[in-house]
C-alpha cells in the first residue's frame, strides 16, 4: 500500500490478527475471572468458571489452528499474565492492613486470599 504524503506503509495482517486475538483473549479471560460471588456458592461459581474456561479454550485453540497461530502458547502466556497480575493484587491487599473500602470478591480473588490466609506468608 502506498500513500503519497506519508510514503510507503507496510501492513502485516498476520501480526494485526495475532495482536487482536491476544487482546480479545485477555478481555474474555478477565471477564470470566471477574464475576462477583456470594460466599455461600463459591464452589458452584468455580465449577461454572471452569466450564466457561474449557469452552473458551477449545474455541480459541480451534480458531488458532485454522489460521496457523500457536494457540497453546498464546493461551498459556495470557493466562499466566492475568494470574500473576491477580496474585500481585491479592497479595498487596492481603498484606496491607488498612482497607477503608471493601473490594468486590471474585472467585479467583477469594480463592487466592484463602490460600494466603492458610499459608500465612507474612
Amino acid at each position: 500500500m502506498c500513500l503519497s504524503k506519508l510514503g510507503q506503509v507496510e501492513i502485516t495482517p498476520g501480526n494485526m490478527l495475532y495482536d487482536g486475538l491476544k487482546q480479545e483473549l485477555r478481555l474474555k479471560l478477565k471477564h470470566v475471572f471477574s464475576g462477583v460471588i456470594p460466599t455461600n456458592i463459591f464452589f458452584n461459581v468455580l465449577k461454572q468458571q471452569r466450564e466457561e474456561l474449557d469452552k473458551l479454550r477449545k474455541t480459541f485453540l480451534f480458531v488458532c489452528q485454522q489460521i496457523g497461530i500457536n494457540g497453546v502458547q498464546v493461551w498459556q502466556t495470557e493466562l499466566s499474565t492475568i494470574t500473576i497480575d491477580a496474585l500481585n493484587s491479592c497479595f498487596s491487599r492481603f498484606t496491607s492492613e488498612k482497607q477503608s473500602v471493601p473490594l468486590k470478591s471474585t472467585a479467583f480473588n477469594a480463592f487466592i486470599l484463602k490460600m494466603l490466609q492458610f499459608t500465612d506468608p507474612t
